[in-house]
Parts: C-alpha cells; sequence; structure tokens
C-alpha cells in the first residue's frame, strides 16, 4: 500500500504545479489571451491557457492574433500585441492585468526614430528645425489617432467599464497609445526593421508628402507645436535635448497627467492635461517663457 500513496502523492503535486507556473501572479512578461469579441471574462481565470488535471489546452483567439493579421505582422508575438490593447482602466478591473503604457513609451520612441530616420533620408539637405517639424506633424496625436481608426484599432481595444462608457474606443488619447504600443510590441518581437516596415505600411504616404514638402509652406508643414518649438530652441541655444518627467493621477477612466520639461537638468515647465501628450505641450508652452531661454 506504501507505493501506490507515493505514486498518488506525485501525481496530485504535479496537478498543483500546473496551474502555477501559468497563473498571472507570476510575471513572464506575457498578457492574458484575451477573447477576440464580447465582453471580458469575470477575473483572470478565463483568459489565461491553463492545462488544468483532465482537461485539453484550449487555444482561444486573441486580439493579438487579429491586429497580427491585420497589420500584416504575422511574425509578431500575439501575446505582446494582445497587450498593447489593454488600457489601464481594463487591468484595474482585472486584478491588475499587465497593461500597455510601457509598450507605448516604447513605441513612441521607436516612431520617432523610424520616421526621423525617413525623414531624413527623404530629404538629406533639410534644416534639423524642418525635420522636426516634419515629424511633429507626422507623428502627433491626432495623426497617429486617425491611422488608428483607419484600421479598426478602436474596436480591439480593452477598456473598463467607465472608460468604455465614456467612449473611450474612439478617443484620439487612447487610439494614439495604443497605436504606439503596437509599434513597441513589434518591435520587441522582430526589432527595428520590422517596426520600421509596420510604420512605413501605416504611415508611409505621408511620410512622402510631408518630407518633400516644401520647408516654407505652413499649409504642407502645419503649425509649430509647443514641443517642436522647444526643441527648436534648444538647438539653437546648444543645450542639451528637453526632457519630461510625467505623473498621473485621478480614476482610469479620467485620468490627470503632471508634465515638469527640464533642460539641463533645471525645470522650466510644467502643465497638465487629460493625456500626456497634451500635458507635455503645456510644459513645453510654460519653458518656452523662462528666461533662461529668452
Amino acid at each position: 500500500m506504501a507505493v501506490p500513496k507515493r505514486k498518488m502523492s506525485r501525481s496530485r503535486t504535479r496537478h498543483r504545479r500546473r496551474p502555477v507556473a501559468a497563473h498571472p501572479s507570476h510575471h513572464d512578461g506575457r498578457v492574458p489571451a484575451l477573447q477576440g469579441a464580447g465582453p471580458a471574462p469575470h477575473g483572470l481565470r478565463g483568459l489565461w491557457h491553463l492545462r488544468r488535471p483532465g482537461r485539453r489546452r484550449v487555444l482561444m483567439d486573441t486580439p493579438g492574433r487579429s491586429a497580427a493579421e491585420r497589420l500584416g505582422v504575422d511574425g509578431a508575438d500575439p501575446a505582446l500585441l494582445a497587450r498593447a490593447l489593454v488600457h489601464r482602466s481594463w487591468s484595474t478591473e482585472h486584478d491588475g492585468a499587465p497593461h500597455n503604457e510601457r509598450l507605448e513609451l516604447l513605441g513612441d520612441a521607436v516612431l520617432d526614430l523610424v520616421v526621423t530616420a525617413q525623414l531624413h533620408a527623404l530629404d538629406p539637405d533639410a534644416s534639423e528645425g524642418v525635420l522636426s517639424r516634419r515629424r511633429a506633424q507626422l507623428v502627433r496625436e491626432s495623426s497617429l489617432a486617425g491611422v488608428a481608426r483607419d484600421i479598426g484599432l478602436g474596436a480591439q481595444l480593452r477598456l473598463g467599464r467607465g472608460e468604455a462608457a465614456s467612449g473611450g474606443a474612439d478617443k484620439d488619447s487612447l487610439l494614439a497609445d495604443a497605436l504606439e504600443a503596437v509599434i513597441g510590441a513589434v518591435f520587441l518581437s522582430g526589432g527595428y526593421d520590422a517596426a520600421a516596415a509596420l510604420v512605413g505600411r501605416l504611415l508611409g504616404d505621408a511620410i512622402r508628402t510631408t518630407g518633400t514638402a516644401d520647408p516654407t509652406d505652413d499649409v504642407d508643414l502645419g503649425p509649430v507645436d509647443p514641443k517642436t518649438a522647444l526643441q527648436e530652441r534648444v538647438a539653437a541655444l546648444r543645450l542639451p535635448s528637453p526632457e519630461y518627467r510625467t505623473e498621473r493621477e485621478g480614476p482610469d477612466h479620467a485620468p490627470t497627467f503632471r508634465v515638469e520639461v527640464l533642460v539641463a537638468d533645471e525645470v522650466l515647465g510644467s502643465g497638465s492635461g487629460g493625456s500626456k501628450k497634451a500635458a507635455s505641450q503645456a510644459a513645453a508652452e510654460q519653458a518656452l517663457r523662462h528666461r533662461t531661454l529668452g
């Protein structure tokens, strides 16, 4: 009788360990495998690919797979793409599941790099100021939100109840952030070349049009936004590039962002707004009036 008892004990131990390896409390860099349509299940249990004792593993369709097909990035990690579509408000309602803000931060930097490189190649003689203005026009919130709408990204977003009720799926700030997060996910999956190819598919026509515009044509280049104007000003004064520090407060469906902008480790301006981009622009506008830059 002793031998069967030991076997049963080992078997029970194995069964206990399998779900733990996939439980969301173990941060392995992945996110829940989310359903492609309909309301999200309550809690995280129904969202993870768990192999439970006596049950087969069922692979579900996910927003990550849908996004990969729509964007033509079949080689991208579906789990990363799924995370790119998870808003903080959804995460809050689902036990703190990973959301897209880290990917958004990365994607924002990658997008700036890709767009700047392509603009630089299109017009090797353009000044730094002209390149900055062209890039600002291409990556501003309204432009990215328009691209996100064109590919139906809003319908794929995972939003909390409050955010969804307030029309979050069509907010410029959320759409632009999600698009940047998707670019960040593609960069992590396939590197710079994969991200650059995606940006080319999404923004290629706009980049070519803007990159060959007459630098003196304000209609083509668009107005100079405060962040771009600040970048031009510090470059002209041979100062370090501005740094932006962001704090967030308030509920997930109606957050307030507070941003400080520093040049050479000195705070030159601060601002607040309903999105990080709006708050950054407000901070840059204040910084332009600082005596250091006069």
